[in-house]
């Protein structure tokens, strides 16, 4: 066989196979949970507050949403970028700042859909980010907070 039958047969057997998508191939839990200890450590702590971040959104409970929140909080909303300076400004504003769409899909994603960067664990592809906030110099101590909310439209 020729070398220009050859990369033609391959060629068309490439054409062929169809192509998976990216998310056939989701991370499992102890991979999602071994690269946020690795980017961040704290993920036993993760694994605590996330159930009740979700629930809290699912359940459009500000009040609680407040505690697990870094200030000022950014805010995207309709193409306008909002800083929620405090928790009170959080639960006056909720309804109106955070989307149904976003508190739903936060509450139904799972665990393997976590995103993890450098920047923090993105919820819902990224409509709410959390990060670890260290309470001393050291960062042996603090708590996962949310750090920015980005809703989906």
């Amino acid at each position: 066989m020729t070398p220009i039958r050859l990369m033609l047969m391959l060629a068309a057997l490439f054409l062929a196979t169809p192509i998976l998508p990216a998310t056939a191939f989701a991370a499992s839990d102890e991979e999602i949970y071994n690269q946020v200890d690795q980017l961040h450590g704290h993920a036993d702590q993760l694994d605590k507050v996330l159930p009740e971040i979700r629930r809290a959104f699912g359940d459009g409970d500000s009040r609680r949403l407040a505690t697990y929140s870094s200030f000022p909080l950014p805010v995207k909303n309709n193409g306008e970028a909002y800083d929620i300076n405090d928790g009170a400004d959080l639960v006056k504003y909720f309804d109106t700042l955070v989307t149904q769409q976003t508190r739903d899909a936060v509450a139904a994603m799972d665990y393997g859909d976590l995103i993890v960067n450098s920047s923090g664990v993105g919820l819902a592809n990224g409509a709410v980010w959390l990060s670890f906030v260290c309470a001393d110099d050291a960062c042996k101590d603090g708590k996962w907070q949310i750090i920015s909310i980005n809703n989906q439209e």
